[in-house]
Order: structure tokens, then sequence, then C-alpha cells
């Protein structure tokens, strides 16, 4: 019979064979072939324990999937992993971070209607559409420049 490896364990493996292989020493930040990271694959269905030893062995709470950009925070509001939300969340996650098509954590949570998050969220300071407020920004850095140039 075959060990699970890294990915196949953060996807649907338990918390001892994910020790096992922290022992072994494996790569807790690696990409699997789609992209995902360890951390992001346990973000889908893992709990508080598991998402916590993984970061504890140093898993990178900010690392993005390759394509996406989806950090795992979004991935736990994705798929509305409370226990994941949370540990990320005490762990220090940037909540304002964005995906390839410029969203952030917050937004994900209010498409995809998961309250609990955008409580959590807003609480923690998390921002819907930086690049709105960026763009607001520049406008008003215009604006300024331009009536003091009358």
């Amino acid at each position: 019979m075959m060990e699970k490896d890294i990915f196949e364990v953060s996807k649907d493996g338990t918390l001892g064979e994910l020790e096992a292989l922290i022992i072994v020493g494996v790569d807790v930040n690696a990409y699997n072939e789609e992209g995902w990271t360890p951390l992001a694959l346990a973000c889908r269905r893992q709990g508080y324990t598991f998402i916590r030893t993984l970061i504890l062995a140093g898993a990178k709470i900010n690392l993005k999937i390759k394509g996406s950009g989806a950090t795992p925070l979004m991935l736990a509001v994705s798929f509305q992993n409370k226990a994941a939300l949370s540990v990320l969340l005490q762990n220090d996650a940037k909540l304002n971070l964005m995906d390839s098509e410029r969203m952030t954590a917050l937004a994900y949570a209010e498409e995809d209607n998961f309250e609990f998050a955008s409580m959590m969220l807003k609480r923690n300071g998390a921002k819907r559409f930086l690049f709105l407020e960026k763009l607001q920004w520049e406008w008003d850095q215009f604006i300024k420049f331009f009536r003091r140039s009358k």
C-alpha cells in the first residue's frame, strides 16, 4: 500500500498522518501539479488543529494558489470553513490581499453570503475592494494638485 503524500493528507488525511510527514521533513510549502499548497488544500475541509499544526510546521499562511491567486484565507471563506477562518485570523493572515480577479477575502465572503466570515473579517479590518479605494485616493490627489495649480 502506498503512503499518502502531503497533498492527499491535507485534503482528507488525519492529524496523525500529517504529523508523521512533518517528522520526516516534508515541505509544507510545496505546490502540487494544480498549483495548490498543503495549507490551501487543508482550508477546504480540515479542522482547527490540523491547520494549526501545518502553520506551526512552517506553512506560509499567505502563500497564494498559482493561477487564481487565492490565499488560504480566501479558500477558508469560499468553502465556509469556520475553523480554518479562525486559525488563519489568529495567526495574522493578511486580510486585504487580492486574487487574480482583484477580490479580497471579504469580497469572497459577501459574494458567498457567508455572514460569519463577513463579520469576522470586518471586525479585523478587512476591506472589500482595495483597488477602488486606491483609485479614489489617486483621484483625490489629482484634484488637490489641479486646485493648487490654478
